[in-house]
């Protein structure tokens, strides 16, 4: 009757971490809950599943569904929390100015940078 799992979608990293955590004896436990006014209520455990599985109907979807999903702020009526998703941005390259060095240690009255 159901399970959950973490989403590869989502936090590719996170499942990944899941499954290595898996694969070495950490057990993984859910809980359904239902919410009303009267407040929150444990319905049953639900299994865990932390197996690879394939995204390309959740991408699907949520390419398809992006403009009418999440929520909107109130205060903004800004609609939020439908990406990009940090997996989906493409990192923009860093640049180095002329005069910051990887590992500069001395105290100079200028801006000091580190590479990390």
């Amino acid at each position: 009757r159901g399970k959950v799992r973490p989403s590869a979608f989502h936090d590719p990293n996170f499942a990944e971490a899941c499954r290595h955590a898996a694969a070495v004896g950490v057990r993984f436990r859910a809980l359904l809950v239902s919410c009303s006014f009267a407040g929150l209520t444990v319905e049953r455990e639900v299994a865990v599943d932390v197996e690879e599985y394939d995204l390309r109907p959740i991408a699907g979807w949520v390419a398809e569904n992006r403009d009418s999903t999440g929520w909107i702020r109130s205060a903004s009526q800004q609609r939020v929390a439908n990406g990009p998703f940090p997996h989906e941005k493409v990192a923009k390259p860093r640049r180095r100015s002329k005069d910051c060095f990887p590992m500069a240690l001395e105290q100079a009255e200028e801006e000091i940078c580190f590479d990390l």
